[in-house]
């Protein structure tokens, strides 16, 4: 899964998982990169994005809304971006997984309509915690789930800038090849975290 929901969601009610199965022992693997489920011989994985066909069987877990943030270091340093065309002053960290190539976009959705801006990056990451810690460290503007920086929000280490050009909400999903011969315990712990990730993403 995602790092940045291993780390704010599953590790934080983990032990409420031991308090009622205090015998299972738990494997989890953070990656931001898709894998095959199949393939790497994992009971479910979780997927954020849109889903292509497959094999595998997908239940959604609802959507992550999305939120563009700096830092106080950042502000104090290059200012607050207060429009599109302010952007050209401005710099993006280069989110970037996978071999393809890709430009570095601040991209938003207007009149259901997606659209981006190119920018200008220093910093080119493949993880989801090099990129908000980047962020928190003044590298510049960032794209990024608000479930995973409502406290960095709230303590005021991060500042939403430009909330009326928002990328559109992204869908969660788990992933798995069947249920039909999953244990039991597998099974369990699977609806534990489909229920975890249901009630966090409700809050926004």
């Amino acid at each position: 899964m995602p790092s940045r929901f291993m780390s704010t969601i599953v590790l934080p009610r983990l032990n409420e998982w031991y308090e009622r199965y205090p015998e299972t022992q738990v494997e989890l693997s953070a990656t931001d990169f898709r894998i095959n489920p199949i393939e790497e011989s994992v009971d479910f994985i979780i997927r954020v994005g849109e889903l292509s066909s497959s094999d595998l069987i997908a239940r959604p877990l609802g959507a992550v809304q999305m939120v563009n943030c700096v830092s106080k270091h950042y502000i104090q340093t290059y200012g607050t971006p207060t429009s599109l065309e302010s952007l050209s002053n401005h710099m993006m960290i280069h989110y970037a997984v996978g071999s393809k190539a890709i430009q570095c976009e601040f991209e938003y959705v207007e009149k259901k309509t997606v659209k981006v801006v190119q920018m200008n990056y220093k910093l080119t990451v493949n993880s989801t915690d090099a990129y908000l810690h980047g962020c928190l460290n003044g590298m510049g503007i960032v794209q990024i789930p608000k479930q995973g920086v409502r406290d960095y929000l709230l303590k005021g280490d991060l500042v939403e800038i430009l909330p009326e050009y928002t990328c559109a909400a992204m869908p969660v999903s788990i992933l798995y090849a069947s249920r039909k011969h999953m244990p039991q315990r597998v099974l369990y712990f699977m609806d534990w975290i489909c229920e975890n990730f249901k009630a966090s993403l409700s809050q926004d």
